[in-house]
């Protein structure tokens, strides 16, 4: 998937000159790719070596998250970051008129920084590690990944049915 950023979180403009995030549909594909590019003999070993570190577990889990949910709300999924980079919402999605935000953070312990940019935006999803709550004072809802994935409410598969 090919997220541009949008303009203004009031309306899906795309930034077409801004900077894309690339996301991989198939994390198998993805790892087969990473260790035929880097010549690897024994691709297992250096997959799970690849897995064991913490960021590249969460920047497969962020890939993952923003798979399903850009197959899920559609064409009209985008990311958001500051001009100066101060900061990012990772997933930003207009449908029917509505607009959802989702920052992924795969860590074992939340902050309230983490919930902050979402805060300053009206609320929105934070999908975690772990952790469970709904803060309805700023309207974020923290989910665990296994309950975000399991929970939306279409079928997700790369072949839908023509019906």
């Amino acid at each position: 998937h090919i997220l541009h950023r949008v303009k203004s979180l009031d309306e899906p403009v795309v930034a077409p000159r801004s900077p894309k995030k690339l996301y991989p549909v198939d994390p198998f594909a993805w790892q087969v790719l990473r260790s035929w590019v880097s010549g690897s003999s024994n691709p297992w070993r250096d997959s799970i070596a690849f897995l064991g570190d913490k960021l590249n577990r969460s920047l497969l889990v962020e890939s993952t998250v923003g798979d399903h949910f850009a197959r899920w709300r559609g064409p009209f999924t985008l990311y958001h970051r500051a001009s100066q980079g101060s900061e990012e919402i990772d997933f930003v999605s207009f449908k029917d008129y509505k607009r959802s935000l989702v920052e992924v953070k795969y860590r074992t312990q939340i902050k309230a920084t983490d919930k902050k940019v979402l805060r300053k935006y009206g609320g929105g999803i934070l999908v975690t590690r772990d952790d469970l709550f709904l803060n309805e004072d700023n309207n974020v809802t923290g989910i665990p990944t296994p309950l975000f994935l399991a929970g939306l409410p279409d079928s997700l598969t790369l072949y839908p049915s023509l019906e």
